[in-house]
């Protein structure tokens, strides 16, 4: 029985690395390959997706909210909430969840309605 117990749990173990390993392959089967990453402020004025598969670096995120900071002083101090959940079942996300910095940001639902303004979106 403790034989049992112990190739389970080792097969499950292998499993989850390896499928972590290979999290980029099962998102593509999964959800495709346009995935998008959705950013906005508490109030929802300012919202960014972030798209992985158009090549460019999550950098431009906080980047571009860093400008809309000193272009416009209503919103300076104000935070970034993600606006994606993280999703336990899926254990091959495991690894992104704990160490991506997509995932860093503390979670907001996604507020509706807004208007693009340079690239970013503006409600």
């Amino acid at each position: 029985m403790k034989r049992i117990i112990r190739s389970v749990l080792t097969l499950s173990l292998i499993t989850i690395v390896l499928a972590n390993l290979l999290s980029g392959l099962i998102n593509l089967a999964a959800e495709g390959i346009g995935k998008g990453y959705t950013y906005e402020t508490y109030n929802g004025k300012y919202k960014f997706t972030y798209v992985p598969s158009k090549g460019g670096k999550f950098e431009r995120v906080k980047t571009y909210f860093e400008l809309l900071q000193e272009d416009d002083p209503h919103y300076k101090g104000t935070e970034l909430f993600r606006t994606f959940e993280r999703k336990p079942l899926q254990f091959w996300n495991w690894y992104s969840y704990m160490f991506s910095e997509e995932y860093s940001f503390q979670y907001r639902e996604l507020s509706k309605g807004s208007i693009h303004y340079r690239g970013l979106e503006k409600q």
